[in-house]
């Protein structure tokens, strides 16, 4: 699933709240890298709290106990909570 990370204010834009507590993800995310090609990546606003959230996602090291293999259309632009998500991911 390609995505892409937007700060601005949109209906279709994905809310996402990232923990470093797998038991309280909604879902987990295994993250494959950069996207080469995305024709309709989903939009991404990742929140400051999770109550704000439509969905809290815990990012894991391995793809295989993942729900959704994801990848990122701008990594530049990621936000520094997706960072210290992705750089606490058990190995």
């Amino acid at each position: 699933m390609p995505v892409r990370f937007d700060e601005a204010s949109e209906a279709d834009q994905f809310h996402v709240f990232f923990t470093e507590r797998k038991l309280l993800a909604d879902e987990t995310w295994y993250v494959v890298g950069r996207c080469q090609t995305a024709p309709e990546p989903a939009s991404l606003n990742v929140v400051a709290f999770e109550h704000l959230a439509d969905t809290t996602v815990y990012l894991t090291s391995y793809g295989y106990t993942a729900d959704r293999q994801v990848c990122i259309v701008n990594p530049d632009d990621a936000p520094p909570a997706f960072w210290r998500a992705y750089e606490k991911r058990t190995p």
